[in-house]
């Protein structure tokens, strides 16, 4: 949709000082570049995968998923992979001013959503979709 303003298009604008991706500064940054070629990227998602290998089985992140989210709606924990992916694209990008990316950083904007989702299901909901929706990682997050 070309929505997102990446360097690529920024620097045709002069908002930008390069076309070059804001944390490899190897190619051009374009979404596909930023979310699922860029070297740090891949790293973050990989250490990310692993970090809940053991109680959440992550898709292949590919174009499709990186632009669409996942799309087969009778995967195990389906609404969660795309929360987790939609979090891990608004860190990605929210932090290319930064140029860093850091495992930490990532887990505590899902733990931040995590406890939100938790109190808007304490106080607002009457069925149990959050905690239904988080189940498999919760134990993460509770001290």
């Amino acid at each position: 949709n070309n929505i997102l303003y990446l360097n690529n298009r920024l620097a045709l604008f002069g908002k930008s000082p390069t076309t070059k991706c804001s944390f490899c500064n190897s190619f051009e940054e374009t979404a596909d570049q930023l979310f699922i070629e860029c070297s740090h990227s891949k790293t973050l998602w990989q250490a990310l995968t692993n970090k809940f290998a053991q109680l959440l089985t992550f898709p292949t992140l590919n174009s499709q998923s990186a632009h669409l989210g996942y799309l087969d709606e009778k995967m195990p924990n389906f609404l969660l992979l795309n929360h987790i992916l939609l979090i891990f694209k608004i860190y990605v990008y929210n932090c290319r001013e930064a140029k860093k990316l850091s495992l930490t950083g990532l887990l505590g904007k899902i733990e931040k959503t995590f406890n939100l989702e938790m109190k808007i299901q304490q106080y607002n909901r009457s069925d149990n979709l959050y905690e239904i929706k988080w189940r498999c990682i919760a134990n993460v997050f509770i001290p």
